[in-house]
């Protein structure tokens, strides 16, 4: 605004009725209420009422959605939590049995070159292990 908009009295006169009609039904009224109907009411209130409950409704709703899809993700969520621990109850197993195997053969080999023999080949140590 310029200075000489600021200055002008009418600036500071109440819209007129004439000046701007109320907005359709139904639809969103932005900005703050005007003065106009008399006992806290403005002529278009009730269409800006039901048009908030009205989005309120569908907040309502998505909220709902969302909450139904936090379930459904806790639940996956324990359930894999569930499968982990049992994979890694399995895999820690598998490990101390292939380490029980090599300290088994190690003692084997340590047995072999107390009574002069010579140590196992790569082959036969995996032969031992079972992988070959």
């Amino acid at each position: 605004m310029s200075d000489t908009e600021l200055d002008n009295p009418e600036n500071d006169l109440p819209p007129s009725d004439s000046e701007e009609p109320p907005k359709p039904l139904g639809r969103a009224q932005p900005g703050p209420l005007r003065s106009g109907g008399g006992a806290g009411k403005v002529d278009y209130m009730e269409a800006r009422i039901a048009s908030i409950e009205a989005h309120v409704d569908h907040m309502r709703d998505d909220l709902g959605d969302m909450r139904l899809d936090l379930r459904e993700v806790t639940k996956s969520v324990g359930v894999a939590g569930s499968d982990m621990r049992e994979l890694d109850a399995r895999t820690q197993e598998a490990s101390d049995d292939f380490h029980d195997k090599i300290a088994d053969w190690n003692r084997e080999q340590q047995k072999r070159k107390r009574n002069g023999g010579s140590a196992g080949t790569a082959r036969q140590f995996f032969e031992f292990l079972g992988l070959s």
